[in-house]
């Protein structure tokens, strides 16, 4: 035995020495040229991501979610930063949908593209809210915020490079306001960006007479604990109204809305998915739109708005028109009284998708500022960092995405070679919450349905507190609007 040791590495010694030297020489100048060459783009994706984690809430943030997917589905737009990659090389969505009661989270396992997401973030519990803030809060919700945390934590987990979270939710629904509620303080803890896209309850339209309450409570609770982030503001009443106006559909449905919520989500989050990590990220827009933490509330509008099935195109086609089309009051999103002056302007961002040219942005903009008088609206933009987002004017700034925004032929938007989208911090948007806090005086002022929260573990004081914030919100647009 000890021969046999002692004549092996005689024998090893010899070759080895020889073998490596004519292996080392030649591939380290062949290896390190080629791999930076073909998939330099996608080494960049893996490195700096820039992941964005969707957390869906309620039946109308699953509803809208599952859409929104469903688009990115149809597209093949399977990018790194919203989807993850498994070891078999599945795309699985970066996506937590959460809901008090089984029957919405199982439509979407049951969906033709139910196989696609992860079914540990599918979360649903036995017991719904029953259309009930404090059931979302304080009982049935209090049973689903830890395991909803826990998945949260195992979704930021698999990230490499976070960038922020959309919270998509409804301001009229159990879950929506109450849940959400309780999920925006933790989430707030963590210190990460959070962008929510909320259904705001409409002058006109209600899912349930208690939805005055639970949207009251909810902006409260998001006013009294000093929420960071920003909300991209939509309601029912607006959406079907541009479902009527502009894509041709009669009698409007949540199936309508819902994919065209998801089509706008598409073109307004596309910088943020393409663009360098370094300047498209979530604490860049809200930074930039948020001035004031507690006036985060914001309006949106997009153009060209045409129905698929219409032969001809909409009648807003040239920049400037498309761009004048976003800051209509009667072209939101969100209900806006219509007035003959549009604004004050706190902070406004437009996003162009497609080809757009840079003298004919520039040109747009000059345009803007003469006819909105700024100096008498008082319209002021702020300055985004002028890095990859281009800053094309000295005080109103742009983002240019050159990828055409594609969309399904059976969705009910038309395709367009350019589309614009606003996004914008108005004085106007306090409008809304007397709005709303005037349908919470009639029914509080007899405490109809009072019972049905305190009975859920509520104090009666939650009512006049949460009335007391709005008050104070509306208040702070208000000096914010003669001041500025």
């Amino acid at each position: 035995m000890q021969n046999r040791f002692t004549k092996k590495p005689k024998t090893e010694i010899a070759p080895k020495p020889v073998t490596p030297p004519p292996k080392s020489p030649t591939p380290p100048p062949r290896s390190p040229t080629p791999p930076p060459r073909s998939p330099g783009p996608r080494e960049r994706v893996e490195r700096s991501p820039r992941e964005i984690l969707s957390i869906h809430v309620g039946q109308a943030g699953i509803q809208i979610g599952a859409a929104a997917w469903q688009l990115l589905f149809e597209l093949g737009q399977f990018i790194r930063n919203i989807f993850l990659y498994i070891t078999t090389g599945k795309a699985v969505p970066r996506a937590v949908m959460v809901d008090l009661e089984p029957n919405v989270v199982d439509s979407v396992k049951n969906s033709i593209y139910g196989s696609l997401y992860n079914p540990r973030m599918l979360i649903s519990d036995k017991e719904d809210a029953a259309g009930n803030y404090a059931r979302g809060y304080y009982t049935i919700g209090k049973q689903v915020i830890d395991p909803l945390l826990d998945t949260i934590q195992k979704a930021k987990e698999q990230c490499n490079a976070l960038q922020g979270i959309l919270v998509y939710h409804s301001y009229g629904g159990g879950a929506g306001s109450g849940l959400t509620s309780l999920l925006m303080e933790r989430l707030n803890e963590s210190k990460v960006p959070v962008m929510n896209i909320p259904i705001f309850s409409s002058p006109k339209y209600a899912s349930s007479c208690v939805e005055p309450y639970n949207s009251v409570l909810y902006a409260g609770s998001q006013y009294h604990n000093n929420i960071s982030g920003c909300s991209i503001m939509m309601d029912n009443q607006a959406l079907y109204k541009i479902c009527e106006s502009y894509l041709d559909v009669e009698i409007p449905s949540f199936y309508n809305t819902n994919r065209l919520v998801a089509q706008v989500v598409s073109m307004l989050t596309a910088p943020l998915r393409f663009s360098d990590p370094a300047s498209a990220n979530f604490n860049n827009v809200i930074n930039s739109l948020v001035p004031q933490p507690r006036l985060k509330f914001l309006s949106f509008a997009c153009a060209p708005l045409a129905s698929t099935e219409s032969t001809s195109k909409s009648d807003v086609n040239s920049i400037h028109e498309m761009s004048q089309f976003c800051y209509k009051s009667e072209n939101q999103f969100l209900t806006l009284e219509k007035k003959k002056s549009e604004g004050p302007f706190l902070r406004s961002a437009l996003v162009y998708r497609g080809h757009a040219s840079r003298s004919g942005i520039e040109r747009t903009i000059k345009h803007l500022k003469t006819e909105f008088r700024i100096s008498k609206n008082r319209l002021r933009f702020s300055n985004w960092n002028p890095s990859e987002i281009k800053l094309i004017h000295g005080s109103l700034e742009h983002l240019v995405q050159s990828q055409l925004p594609p969309i399904p032929r059976t969705y009910d938007l038309q395709p367009s070679d350019l589309s614009v989208c606003s996004v914008s911090n108005r004085m106007d948007i306090a409008e809304a919450f007397k709005n709303l806090h005037h349908k919470f005086d009639l029914i509080y002022a007899k405490r109809a349905f009072v019972h049905w929260f305190v009975g859920e573990g509520m104090e009666e004081g939650e009512f006049s507190e949460s009335r007391e914030s709005i008050a104070k919100l509306e208040a702070e647009y208000e000096s914010t609007r003669n001041g500025s």
